[in-house]
């Protein structure tokens, strides 16, 4: 949440306390993308080696996700945001500039007390939630990805995602 100007925050406005937001550094986001097989989110998000995990938001499994928490969809605009306690609020979370907008994203807001914090990783520390496996309803795979074969075997050896599809998409030219 680094776009964020800090201080120009104030953690106990009324504003955001009314909403239940208090600071965005106590927050942490869960983003998702409406488009499976994008070349820009493959490339900055999971590489040649990664995967995407499919989610069937109608699951009812789906709600351990977003519960407690909110969730919205992403608008795109290159206006000034001005400050986080100003006319958007909360919803400062759902905004992004307009060069983003091939994402398609939603975004899950989640407190970052009710994760379990696992460690570092390049300096920033990163936070992880379980959730039932019953709302992912297929991976998706790059013919180049390296991991399909641990995937197969998890698929076949643990009964929680044998439901799960494993499928290869080709690249988009």
């Amino acid at each position: 949440m680094k776009d964020f100007n800090r201080s120009r925050m104030a953690t106990g406005h009324p504003a955001l306390r009314q909403s239940g937001f208090t600071a965005p550094d106590e927050f942490a986001v869960f983003c998702l993308c409406e488009q499976p097989n994008s070349d820009e989110m493959w490339k900055a998000y999971a590489g040649a080696t990664g995967f995407v995990l499919a989610f069937d938001t109608t699951h009812a499994a789906f709600e351990s996700l977003r519960n407690p928490g909110k969730l919205g969809k992403i608008t795109y605009s290159d206006e000034p945001l001005g400050t986080f306690i100003g006319p958007y609020g909360p919803d400062a979370f759902f905004r992004k500039r307009l060069k983003y907008s091939f994402e398609c994203e939603w975004r899950i807001i989640l407190a970052i007390h009710r994760l379990e914090d696992n460690g570092e990783r390049d300096g920033h520390h990163v936070f992880v939630s379980q959730f039932d496996s019953a709302c992912v309803s297929e991976v998706l795979l790059r013919p180049e990805s390296t991991v399909e074969q641990e995937l197969r075997e998890l698929f076949a050896t643990d009964r929680r995602y044998a439901h799960i599809a494993l499928r290869r998409v080709e690249k988009v030219e």
